[in-house]
C-alpha cells in the first residue's frame, strides 16, 4: 500500500462517491462540500458520454478544456495510444449532469488529484508486473477499467471488521500482458492529514492482482521479495 500527498494522458472522471472522498478533504480545508454524492460506477465503456466541453448555462467562470495525456498505455490497435484524462470542463459537466453541487474554482484541484491518483495506481500495478519481466517482453497496457465504489473487496472488508478505515473507492483494472488479460483490484483510502502541509490531500492506494491462482502466486512472490 502506498501513500501519496498532493497539493492544492482516455481516463474516466473518478466516480461520484470517489469525488465525495476528495470533496470531504476539501471541505475540511477549503469551502467545497459534496459529501452526499451517490455511488455511480465509472467504466471505460462509458467514457465518451462525458466528453462534452460545452459550458453549462449556470456556469460562472470559464474552465480549462485542456486534457492531459497520461503515462498509462492504452490497449488498442495503435501502439502509441495513451489514456487521456478529462478536462476541468468535462469534470464539471459530469457533476452537473448528475445534479450534484460543484464549484468551478475547485475543478483545477480536483482534476489534479484525480490524475495523480490514477498515475500512482498505475505505478503500483507496474510494481507487480515487474515480477513477469523475465518472461514477458512486451509493454503492459490498460485495457479497461470499472469503478466499483459500492463493492468492498474481501481484503477491505476484513480490514474494516478489524477496525481499519474502509476505502472511499474501488476500481477493477484489466491490463493486457502480452495478449493475456489480468485483473487488478485497487482500493483507495483517505490518508492522514499532514500537519506540516494542511492544504494537501493524502491518500493510500492498495493495488494487487485479483484472487486467481496466478494472482495468489504473485502475492506470495511479492511478500517473499519484500523480505529480501
Amino acid at each position: 500500500m502506498t501513500e501519496t500527498s498532493t497539493p492544492t494522458k482516455s481516463a474516466c472522471p473518478i466516480d461520484h462517491r470517489s469525488r465525495s472522498g476528495f470533496f470531504s478533504s476539501f471541505s475540511r480545508q477549503n469551502t467545497s462540500s459534496d459529501s452526499n454524492l451517490n455511488a455511480q460506477g465509472c467504466t471505460s465503456d462509458t467514457l465518451d458520454k462525458s466528453s462534452t466541453q460545452t459550458p453549462t448555462s449556470s456556469q460562472r467562470i470559464s474552465l480549462d478544456n485542456q486534457r492531459d495525456v497520461s503515462s498509462i498505455p492504452r490497449w488498442s490497435s495503435t501502439p502509441s495510444d495513451y489514456w487521456v484524462y478529462p478536462s476541468e470542463q468535462q469534470f464539471f459537466n459530469a457533476l452537473k449532469r448528475k445534479n450534484h453541487e460543484a464549484s468551478e474554482t475547485d475543478m483545477r484541484s480536483v482534476v489534479h488529484i484525480h490524475n495523480a491518483v490514477n498515475e500512482r495506481a498505475w505505478s503500483e500495478v507496474l510494481k507487480w508486473e515487474r515480477l513477469h519481466e523475465s518472461t514477458n517482453k512486451c509493454a503492459v497496457k490498460l485495457k479497461s477499467f470499472r469503478g466499483r465504489p459500492g463493492d468492498l473487496s474481501f481484503k477491505a472488508r476484513m480490514y474494516g471488521l478489524l477496525g481499519y478505515t474502509y476505502p472511499f473507492d474501488r476500481h477493477d483494472w484489466i491490463i493486457d500482458r502480452c495478449g493475456k488479460e489480468v485483473r487488478y483490484i485497487i482500493d483507495f483510502y483517505s490518508g492522514k492529514p499532514d500537519s506540516r502541509n494542511p492544504h494537501s490531500v493524502s491518500f493510500y492506494i492498495d493495488a494487487r492482482p485479483a484472487l486467481t491462482i496466478e494472482g495468489v502466486v504473485d502475492r506470495i512472490r511479492m511478500i517473499l521479495a519484500s523480505w529480501n
